[in-house]
């Protein structure tokens, strides 16, 4: 099967695969320089060397369930181990005295493209749930 984000070129490497499929796909767009959205329906595809492929419609969005903001840090791996040396056992690693997480980062411990990319994941799970309330 064959699955990802929309626009990114599913159908294309299909139809480079099995030459003579003629799955429809779209051009680039000039504005954005990004991949269309074209394939609508999940379709199994015989291949000639044995075998089936699944090619399915693209996910547009991908959004984290079931976990509350101060649950996120268990899963960075990276990030867990440095947790239970914060000062304050709610700590959100933003902007709290005696953070361990932020001193792992200043000193190399974590990439900073980890700890953004937590800090962009606890921004929008916060936002999720405030909508709840």
């Amino acid at each position: 099967m064959l699955s990802g984000p929309s626009g990114v070129g599913k159908t294309s490497l299909l139809n480079r695969v099995q030459p003579g499929l003629g799955l429809k796909v779209r051009e680039v767009s000039r504005a954005t320089r990004k991949g269309r959205h074209t394939t609508r329906t999940r379709e199994m595809i015989p291949l000639d060397c044995g075998g089936y492929v699944a090619d399915t419609p693209g996910i547009r969005a991908i959004a984290v369930w079931d976990v509350e903001p101060d649950e996120l840090d268990a899963y960075y791996i990276d990030i867990k181990p440095f947790v239970p040396e914060c000062q304050f056992a709610d700590c959100t690693h933003r902007h709290e005295p005696g953070c361990a997480v932020r001193k792992a980062v200043e000193e190399g411990k974590i990439h900073p493209a980890r700890y953004d990319s937590y800090l962009r994941l606890r921004e929008e799970i916060e936002a999720v749930h405030s909508e709840w309330d």
